[in-house]
């Protein structure tokens, strides 16, 4: 059994080749997914949270992984919940999907003036993946009281970033992360700041 060889390259777009073999080979054919696994600093005007437009350091990518388990549920995006999570939602440039960046455990109630105020229920936190399309959402990250999520947006209608913070193991202190995920190859790639 030959094994599959998974190549990650830093290009411009995002394709899936398959490679045939040579000729006198015995071989089967490798796929070869291309993902762009650069982070610029182009990349940070994609977040809404002008903090972390202006967070612009030096990023390296610490672990790439391919999500193959994600939790998937039926999900029916009504007008109600737009309204309640609007700004905790982040919609791609086609609006065929949008990451839900807090509704998992979040009470929203209103000030006096209207203002909506989030609450958070506890110290863990969801993000999701939600297609308008097929009314389904995928459990992107699941995350602990380590780590929190500032903000997340979108690089095209196929890439999307989350920017966040973990602790350290020592629990004092704590260091900015961005979560890369790419929808076709279902691929993360974590940055963590310099």
């Amino acid at each position: 059994m030959l094994p599959i060889l998974l190549i990650l390259t830093a290009c411009n777009n995002s394709d899936v080749k398959t490679v045939e073999p040579h000729p006198d080979s015995t071989s089967t054919p490798v796929v070869i997914d291309e993902v762009d696994t650069v982070l610029t600093n182009e990349s940070f005007k994609f977040f809404t949270n002008p903090e972390k437009q202006s967070s612009m350091g030096s990023y390296k990518m610490v672990s790439t992984w391919k999500e193959d388990s994600m939790i998937i549920s039926e999900f029916n995006t009504t007008n109600k919940f737009l309204d309640t999570y609007r700004e905790l939602l982040r919609f791609s440039p086609d609006s065929l999907y949008y990451i839900d960046m807090g509704s998992y455990n979040v009470e929203v109630d209103t000030d006096a003036s209207g203002k909506k105020i989030y609450q958070d229920l506890g110290p863990d936190t969801e993000i999701s993946l939600v297609s308008m399309t097929d009314n389904k959402k995928r459990r992107l990250l699941f995350l602990g009281p380590g780590s929190l999520v500032e903000d997340a947006g979108w690089m095209d209608n196929e890439t999307l970033l989350i920017a966040g913070k973990q602790l350290r193991p020592d629990g004092n202190s704590g260091y900015n992360v961005i979560w890369k995920y790419h929808l076709p190859t279902h691929t993360f790639f974590m940055y963590e700041q310099q």
